[in-house]
């Protein structure tokens, strides 16, 4: 068992050091000084750095009740990851500082986030003359935050819907109705605001000659305000079709593709899109479009999806399959959705690299022409 300790009696934070208040790290307890002892556990002290450039007493508020565990087997750690600067003014001020409270000897690290803190660390003791007085790990701070980071998700799904067609409504209404739609960044425009082929009420007509209307749809459609993202409602055409918004892919985990039908299978940008951006995916569209993709060399997702959706025929039951999915992933935990999505990274890459493959060998129109003659 891991445990940090901490003096129960000192509150400190300035600017150089922190003694309470510390990184608390996942796999380790808290214990105050003057806890029941184990010294069978792995018992660390942190002390953790600001810096320690002036001339620092890092020790100092160290109690004497902490200092006596040393000899049972209590070990001291400097943590200090965040930085990546020179360290011969910290190495001689933390020096100075352990010889001044007793600690040499004490068994002392120092986590620094510099790539050669072992080869510097060897180049100050030889260039000071001084003995070893602690052991210096390095980590990579940087690599690890930042993935971190780009793996935070403010979102988990996109969904883009520039027109308005019976099955998107249906399927962002749906959304809605499982209390998720703010889990998504989500688009859904209406033909008042472009150039749609059908209205609110036309999309209800047809949505109820298949059994899909609601009471929720009305109340959706009664309420309905534009849905809209990053491009203004009066800018919708083709010539926006192909732009990229990087932010929407780097803030979600996966795209739910809405594509112009549902009965006929037809790929369109916001696939290539999802690829492109290394996402994965489930597809509001026609059936057997997953199938469609298998065959030109593209994996898909069954580690994060049921993708039975894809071989139903039923336009509403297969919208309906889809939106389960979308509920199942939004409800997991964070950590859960995070190492899922890591499990198929090798097959977004994959699909990104094919996807150029492919588009980089489609041949010119007039060569398919006279092929044909």
């Amino acid at each position: 068992m891991i445990t940090l300790w901490y003096d129960a009696d000192i509150n400190c934070q300035c600017e150089d050091f922190v003694y309470n208040n510390r990184t608390v790290f996942d796999n380790a307890i808290t214990k105050q000084i003057g806890d029941n002892f184990n010294p069978n556990d792995a018992n660390y002290y942190i002390i953790e750095l600001h810096n320690v450039y002036k001339d620092v007493d890092l020790f100092s508020l160290m109690s004497t009740a902490a200092k006596d565990l040393l000899d049972q087997g209590l070990k001291i750690l400097l943590y200090y990851p965040q930085e990546g600067h020179t360290l011969d003014g910290w190495l001689y001020n933390i020096y100075t500082s352990v010889c001044k409270n007793n600690l040499l000897g004490s068994k002392i690290f120092l986590v620094f986030g510099d790539n050669d803190l072992k080869t510097n660390y060897k180049t100050f003791l030889q260039e000071n003359n001084v003995n070893d007085f602690l052991t210096p790990i390095s980590v990579d701070y940087f690599a690890k935050y930042y993935l971190e980071k780009v793996q935070s998700k403010n979102k988990d799904y996109l969904f883009y819907n520039g027109k308005l067609r019976p099955h998107r409504l249906y399927a962002v209404s749906e959304l809605d109705r499982y209390n998720v739609l703010n889990n998504g960044i989500v688009s859904l425009t209406a033909t008042e605001y472009t150039n749609g082929v059908v209205s609110l009420q036309e999309c209800v007509n047809e949505l109820n000659k298949h059994n899909a209307g609601s009471l929720h749809l009305d109340n959706f459609v009664k309420n309905f305000k534009p849905m809209i993202l990053d491009i203004p409602a009066d800018k919708f055409s083709l010539d926006v079709i192909n732009e990229t918004n990087f932010n929407h892919y780097g803030n979600t985990y996966f795209s739910v593709i809405s594509e112009t039908t549902v009965s006929r299978r037809f790929i369109t940008e916001k696939i290539y899109k999802a690829i492109y951006n290394l996402h994965p995916f489930v597809i509001v569209g026609p059936a057997k479009m997953l199938e469609l993709l298998r065959q030109q060399g593209y994996y898909t997702f069954e580690e994060l999806f049921d993708e039975s959706y894809d071989n139903e025929l039923d336009h509403v039951k297969r919208i309906d399959l889809v939106v389960q999915q979308i509920v199942k992933f939004c409800n997991m935990p964070a950590s859960h959705k995070r190492d899922k999505c890591n499990e198929i990274m090798h097959k977004l890459y994959y699909n990104k690299e094919n996807y150029i493959k492919r588009a980089k060998s489609q041949p010119n129109i007039f060569e398919v022409i006279s092929n044909e003659n």
